[in-house]
């Protein structure tokens, strides 16, 4: 079995629930483990997952297991991920890393910040536009403005047909 070397993202909810953990063991080139999987916890509170697996082939990279919520109460959505699930669903030689992400800032150094940092790395509005590389930021530049003209020719459309 080979190891995927390229970098994948995927968004859980685009996989087929029955075939879910079986997919993503062979994307990754890492095996199908034994694990209970309970119905009502079908993506083990994952939206999103991450690798990025190495040219050698071996075991043992980097995963991310994202949790994404809009919810202003986020202490509770902080808990969602279990890794043990994802550890015996896919036979994992490290722990994958837990991320929660949020469109709002969470304050440096508040309660809340302490709290959530102590069960998951924090991708909030600040971190995620920080992680932007210049490349992706001119790629949603041009998406902007494709979109964005197509919008005002629609509108410019309606206004001639008027």
């Amino acid at each position: 079995m080979s190891i995927s070397t390229t970098q994948s993202v995927f968004l859980t909810s685009e996989l087929p629930p029955r075939f879910r953990h079986s997919w993503l063991a062979q994307q990754m080139g890492v095996k199908l483990g034994g694990g209970y999987r309970q119905p009502r916890r079908q993506d083990g509170g994952v939206d999103v997952i991450a690798w990025r697996g190495f040219k050698d082939g071996k075991s043992g990279f980097p995963i991310v297991l994202v949790q994404c919520t809009i919810q202003a109460e986020l202490l509770a959505k902080s808990l969602d991920i279990d890794v043990r699930n994802w550890s015996s669903w896919l036979e994992l030689v490290h722990d994958p890393v837990t991320v929660l992400a949020v469109p709002q800032v969470v304050p440096a150094n508040s309660e809340d910040w302490n709290e959530l940092a102590l069960k998951n790395m924090i991708f909030d509005r600040l971190r995620i536009l920080e992680l932007l590389s210049p490349e992706s930021e001119s790629a949603i530049s041009r998406d902007l403005e494709v979109w964005l003209k197509s919008r005002v020719g629609k509108v410019t459309d309606r206004l001639e047909e008027q």
